[in-house]
């Protein structure tokens, strides 16, 4: 039977004597990140009803190509002005990626 929203959750830990990060979730939309991104993370354990993934396990494969940080970084204001400077230099640097 599917998790109720009370019921959904997800845990990560840290595993400090092997440096591993393990998720666990009933939650889908984090059971979606982790199934649509396979050479991040490795899935150990799932549990399925009807063909859909509703509870899964995996070991986050960190080092080289990717990374996780899960304390909160605080968000970048700009002003109108620097958004729009920005914007123009995004521009320019895709314009110059396709020459």
């Amino acid at each position: 039977m599917a998790y109720t929203l009370e019921e959904q959750e997800t845990f990560v830990r840290f595993d400090a004597l092997d440096k591993q990060w393990t998720i666990e979730t009933n939650y889908y939309p984090h059971i979606q990140k982790v199934l649509k991104l396979p050479e991040a993370y490795e899935v150990l354990n799932t549990e399925e009803e009807e063909g859909r993934t509703i509870w899964l396990n995996a070991v986050m494969k960190i080092g080289e190509d990717f990374g996780i940080n899960v304390f909160p970084k605080k968000k970048r204001k700009m002003t109108e002005e620097q958004r729009q400077e920005l914007a123009e230099r995004m521009k320019q640097a895709r314009t110059s990626l396709e020459k």
